[in-house]
């Protein structure tokens, strides 16, 4: 679909569209870092230490609470994605980050357990579900308004590209994430535990009500208007997405987006943090050994980000399948040296290793946010895309911060890598591998 002349879409730019999108993107991914962080060394202390005398139980309700909005995001991917299929991408989007916003301050600002009792945990949890319900409706509407705004102004070939864009967001949340969280530690020194951790939830709140204000001054996707002028709004988007053969589809794309977030959260997230909080490193790069695990990971996430951008030009050059295949290669390829890497406890090789199965894997990562939105009509993309990743996130979620990390409660050092992520990792590639042969490729066709 080629912009007309004096077009008013023909003049939004492509790249403030990525901007204010990809806003989200980051706020999403951040708080899902600073929280995976803060589940595996903050929360097990002042919100459920006092409920239990087992760390490692303490350390399970953590991460169940953490999950919990994982649970909520198949919700939130409903609710948002019904009304962005009604009423529009950029209204809907504006709202999600006003939700996260509240949510991402609430938690913020919440007093521990020593002063409000089970309260404090009651609070923790439905902050976690509110959360989950705004970032539900987020990345499906993202990945939707950046590639419907390609197509319009003749990128129909570089979609990949441009949702790989926007997936750079992903690591880079994640990133940025874990070196707040570092810097707060240390800054913060002894009161860490009572104000340091707040400090990345109250950078985030600022982040999601800036995005929601940009969001709310950009204009709608142009193939959305054009389905709401000729009045094929259909009346319930998500019965459409689970229609007949489509519904074979969704759950496809629901465990590839699954594979993408559990090899991402197993080696740069909550279990390698709670690998590198347990093992006795002497060398932390001058840092303290608590800040170190979120350092590492953080920097490593960073260094592998660009990922996300290689993966988007693959998938344009030799298609969405071959290119997730590649990136599902190279990760079992250097799944094992990794091991040795962390194993090792040389902070170099843990940040390169890290950094490297890291940038094979949001090749991936970057993948999808072109090819999950492709698989569906515009009439529905916004509920077909946000249903397939949360669904997805809800296994990846599950398996990858609540399984894990219980898995690997009983064991210490090296048995953490082993167990909870070489396993689990090496088995989802495998699946993976499986699923995507059996998917349709979308290299070429028309978003209409």
């Amino acid at each position: 679909m080629e912009p007309r002349p004096h077009d008013v879409f023909g003049k939004v730019s492509l790249p403030k569209v990525l901007a204010a999108a990809g806003a989200g993107t980051f706020v999403d991914f951040y708080e899902f870092y600073v929280s995976s962080t803060a589940a595996a060394v903050v929360w097990p202390i002042i919100f459920f230490g006092p409920l239990t005398s087992s760390k490692s139980f303490a350390l399970i309700l953590s991460f169940l609470t953490f999950t919990v909005s994982y649970l909520a995001r198949p919700i939130g991917a409903f609710i948002f994605g019904h009304l962005g299929d009604k009423m529009g991408r950029t209204s809907t989007l504006s709202l999600a980050l006003i939700l996260t916003f509240i949510s991402v301050l609430g938690t913020g600002l919440l007093p521990p357990y020593a002063q409000l009792g089970i309260l404090a945990v009651a609070l923790l949890i439905l902050f976690r579900f509110m959360l989950g319900i705004s970032l539900g409706g987020e990345w499906g509407g993202a990945t939707s308004w950046v590639l419907e705004y390609a197509e319009y102004k003749g990128h129909s070939n570089r979609r990949a590209f441009y949702g790989g864009l926007l997936d750079f967001a992903i690591p880079l949340g994640i990133g940025v994430g874990g070196l707040v969280f570092t810097i707060s530690a240390i800054v913060s020194g002894s009161s860490f535990l009572t104000f340091g951790w707040r400090i990345p939830y109250l950078a985030g709140a600022v982040i999601a009500i800036v995005g929601a204000i940009i969001r709310f001054r950009m204009l709608d996707s142009p193939m959305f208007k054009k389905v709401q002028t000729e009045r094929q709004i259909v009346k319930i988007p998500a019965a459409e997405v689970f229609r007949g053969k489509r519904a074979l589809i969704t759950l496809g794309a629901a465990e590839i987006y699954a594979y993408a977030l559990i090899v991402n959260v197993l080696v740069g997230g909550p279990v390698a943090i709670l690998y590198l909080s347990q093992a006795t490193i002497h060398n932390t790069l001058g840092l303290p050994p608590s800040a170190f695990p979120s350092f590492a990971i953080g920097v490593a996430n960073i260094l592998g980000a660009v990922g996300t951008i290689i993966g988007g030009i693959l998938g344009d050059r030799i298609g969405r399948k071959y290119a997730i295949l590649t990136s599902l290669a190279l990760v079992l390829a250097v799944y094992y040296p990794y091991v040795l890497a962390m194993e090792s406890l040389n902070p170099y090789a843990i940040i390169i290793g890290s950094g490297i199965i890291i940038l094979f894997d949001v090749m991936g990562t970057g993948l999808v946010g072109s090819w999950l939105p492709e698989l569906f009509p515009t009439k529905f993309r916004y509920s077909g895309a946000g249903l397939a990743a949360e669904i997805g996130g809800l296994i990846g979620g599950l398996i990858a911060t609540f399984f894990a990390p219980s898995l690997v409660a009983g064991y210490s050092g090296i048995g953490i890598v082993f167990v909870g992520i070489f396993l689990v990792g090496v088995i989802y590639c495998v699946i993976t591998i499986i699923v995507t042969l059996l998917m349709p490729e979308t290299r070429g066709k028309s978003l209409e």
